[in-house]
């Protein structure tokens, strides 16, 4: 039996596993046993992604926050989902966290503690002491990989490369966030940057949906499909964007991309024009707002049709894979979507709920 096949499997027997971690993310010990109930969500957006909160059982104080114990300011912990099945335990990893607001609670008999996490995107929101400067010339790629070092983010992030340099200095003045930066520096490129599922910092350019093959098929002949509803938000159309930048000069760089695929619902010609005017100072040259101009009108494409559905918990869908819905019932005729927000329950007979935008 294949891991689909035992998601798929009504008598399933789903399990979870956390590691804790120092500041460093060393592994300092494991549980699999005290998690009585929680929740994680993961978002399709840069910055901070995923969330997690956890109801553990701490009936032998274990869990008491203290300096030289598991839960302190300076701990975290890995999250595994998995399944127990033909003989065997198999975890799926869903990121790493940092503790945040524990509540211990003590009731007659009952004693728990809640933790409320968040993924290390949480480092770069960190105030800065002093002005933060990078120079006119840095490759962009470059800076990220600082601003992950000065972060003290354990692990090396994944940066796809790009020849994009800066065309100005930037300077981040004390009491902004390298968190801000990061942001400007992926609207430059029009990327990602984020903290994936396995915890590593990421610096990429966005997916192609259109080439981009679905994980997994939701409709009324799959048993983990629980049903949903599409919402049409015809107020959010956008199918033309203008982007306005500025070059070094003091130029006026202008780009713009319109809907006029005569197949989709929204182009141009069957509704007219409905546009969305961006200045980003940041842009500074024409490849570049050309760039910007694509994404956000593929961006703005899909949030006018959302589905919201539930699910038998999948822990291998992500934020951002791609997905087919075959539900006629709800105006969805084998429609591809992409994956926006998910809510995932750590419990058990629970149900996932997930927000998917359609693909035009």
């Amino acid at each position: 039996m294949t891991y689909s096949e035992a998601l798929r499997n009504k008598t399933r027997e789903p399990v979870y596993k956390i590691e804790w971690l120092d500041i460093n993310e060393n592994v300092i010990d494991e549980i699999t046993t005290d998690v009585l109930s929680g929740n994680f969500s993961s978002e399709h957006k840069n910055g901070k992604r995923r969330s997690c909160n956890l109801i553990i059982e701490n009936n032998d104080l274990r869990y008491i926050p203290n300096k030289n114990g598991l839960i302190y300011i300076d701990k975290k912990f890995k999250l595994y989902t998995g399944l127990y099945y033909d003989g065997d335990f198999e975890y799926k990893s869903q990121g790493i966290f940092n503790l945040s607001n524990p509540i211990l609670s003590s009731k007659k008999a009952e004693k728990i503690i809640q933790i409320e996490s968040f993924d290390n995107w949480l480092l770069f929101e960190k105030k800065l002491k002093t002005d933060y400067i990078v120079n006119v010339g840095e490759l962009i790629t470059d800076v990220v990989f600082n601003i992950f070092q000065e972060a003290n983010i354990p692990t090396i992030p994944i940066i796809y490369p790009s020849n994009a340099i800066l065309p100005y200095t930037i300077v981040k003045q004390a009491n902004s966030t390298l968190a801000d930066l990061l942001l400007d520096l992926a609207n430059i490129l029009s990327w990602e940057v984020f903290f994936d599922n396995n915890g590593k910092g990421r610096f990429q350019p966005p997916i192609n949906t259109t080439t981009t093959k679905p994980i997994w098929t939701f409709g009324e002949n799959e048993v983990t499909y629980l049903g949903g509803e599409t919402n049409y938000g015809y107020d959010l159309v956008r199918n033309s964007i203008v982007i306005f930048g500025e070059n070094i000069n003091g130029d006026l760089i202008v780009a713009t991309a319109q809907d006029i695929n005569t197949l989709s619902p929204t182009n141009i010609y069957k509704i007219g024009e409905i546009s969305e005017i961006i200045t980003d100072n940041n842009i500074y040259n024409e490849e570049l707002a050309q760039d910007r101009a694509n994404y956000e009108l593929e961006k703005l494409n899909k949030i006018y049709q959302n589905v919201n559905f539930a699910c038998i918990p999948i822990d291998i869908i992500k934020e951002g894979d791609v997905i087919i819905i075959d539900d006629i019932n709800n105006g969805n005729n084998r429609e591809t979507l992409i994956i926006k927000n998910i809510s995932y329950p750590l419990g058990y007979n629970q149900k996932e709920n997930i927000t998917a935008f359609k693909i035009m």
